[in-house]
């Protein structure tokens, strides 16, 4: 009798053990890693520079890669690793499948990663923060992008006119219709985007949108700084001349569902 108990105890705690691996498996979160860059280090001589600029810009959200779930990244390009890299679903039918919701987007402003995105010829190298598009789920996600980024800009809250929120950057100009491509983001994988970080004495908060496909994710907002004249849109500048021509319908085109104030962009070119 004895022995038939015990042997239901060693049962029973294997059972409990397994199950128990199997459920944190299941609820394995996403922690922020810490983000590195040892090309820095291998190199003789290299310049670091701050974003600083006095308007709204332009640009390509940097795509770095796809990872697993990590404690650390190294976002040497040569290290990338393109293993995890699954750019292979080419039918339509078999895109549907996939759902295009459900992808995290998670910012650490707090961190700063300089990177080169002009290549190995070039010493300059500017800061940005990592930007997470990150799969918690237990189903595949996609990730869309074009050419080395993905769609997406930063807003500011403009804390001198009612907290709005303002674009402070702008979908750049796409010259074009080649290189879009789409990543499948598997359970506890994660894709990592560099966000650059600006130079200024206005402190406010952030945010960080993403179009992904049909979707639109907006990150939550963290306090970083900016000058404020980066809330203006130059003049004469080809957002300024998108927004004019089409009376401010591009709006949601060039910010992915932010909107300027029309006195921020309908400034009068000289001479008129």
């Amino acid at each position: 009798m004895n022995r038939t108990i015990t042997i239901f105890l060693l049962s029973s705690y294997f059972f409990i053990c397994c199950n128990k691996k199997d459920i944190e498996t299941e609820k394995s979160e996403f922690k922020l890693p810490v983000v590195v860059n040892s090309e820095l280090f291998e190199r003789d001589s290299i310049r670091k520079y701050e974003h600083e600029v006095n308007y709204l810009t332009s640009v390509y959200p940097t795509f770095i890669g796809k990872f697993k779930f990590n404690d650390s990244i190294d976002i040497n390009p040569k290290k990338k690793d393109t293993s995890l890299y699954n750019i292979n679903v080419k039918k339509s039918e078999d895109l549907k499948k996939i759902n295009q919701s459900g992808l995290e987007l998670i910012t650490d402003y707090e961190t700063t990663v300089f990177f080169n995105w002009f290549g190995y010829e070039s010493i300059a190298y500017f800061n940005y923060y990592p930007v997470y598009l990150v799969n918690s789920t237990a189903t595949n996600k996609i990730l869309f992008g074009k050419d080395s980024h993905v769609f997406g800009i930063q807003e500011a809250q403009d804390i001198d006119n009612y907290n709005s929120w303002k674009p402070i950057e702008a979908k750049a100009w796409d010259f074009c219709g080649n290189g879009h491509w789409h990543l499948i983001i598997r359970p506890n994988e994660f894709g990592l985007v560099l966000m650059p970080k600006y130079k200024g004495d206005y402190k406010t908060k952030l945010r960080t949108r993403i179009k992904n496909g049909d979707n639109i994710i907006v990150s939550n907002s963290y306090y970083g700084v900016i000058n404020k004249s980066q809330f203006k849109i130059k003049d004469s500048s080809y957002v300024q001349r998108r927004l004019n021509d089409s009376n401010g319908l591009d709006a949601f085109s060039l910010f992915y569902g932010a909107v300027p104030y029309k006195e921020d962009w309908a400034v009068l070119s000289a001479g008129n």
